[in-house]
């Protein structure tokens, strides 16, 4: 069945975080981390407590939530990470150039929209390793390049 991205973003770890994610009252699918290296690491719905947790060690991230039509639902998604971690994003900034950018944050908020379903940049910018930007910028033009 088809699948429409209701969330979508990098994150480089500094230090071991978990990411929590609330969500409707409707079973929904795994919240998935692809993980530099190449390991996956899924966070179950917690249907009772209404949320995705996910732990994630210091390492780069792609955080990916993919939704059929019956599981979708409206709405944005705040993702709280439990210590300040970066958020890396790659879309239109403005002025309308197209850049890979981090933020440190402890809160990022996506509204949830198929066609933009990242957290927009805040404005704590942060430098990247060269290692983890490149991956991050790759990895992060590829997925928007399967956007509707």
């Amino acid at each position: 069945m088809a699948t429409e991205t209701k969330l979508l973003f990098g994150l480089n770890t500094i230090e071991a975080t978990t990411l929590t994610v609330p969500g409707p009252a409707t079973a929904q699918p795994a919240l998935i981390a692809t993980c530099r290296d190449g390991s996956v690491i899924t966070a179950p719905y917690d249907l009772v407590a209404k949320r995705w947790v996910i732990d994630l060690g210091t390492h780069d991230y792609l955080i990916k939530l993919a939704l059929t039509k019956t599981e979708w639902f409206d709405g944005a998604l705040t993702i709280t990470a439990s210590v300040d971690t970066n958020f890396v994003y790659f879309g239109p900034l403005p002025g309308g150039a197209e850049a890979t950018v981090a933020w440190r944050e402890l809160v990022a908020v996506s509204d949830g929209d198929p066609k933009d379903p990242w957290p927009p940049p805040g404005l704590d910018l942060v430098t990247l390793s060269p290692e983890s930007f490149a991956w991050h910028d790759a990895t992060l033009r590829y997925e928007r390049s399967l956007l509707p």
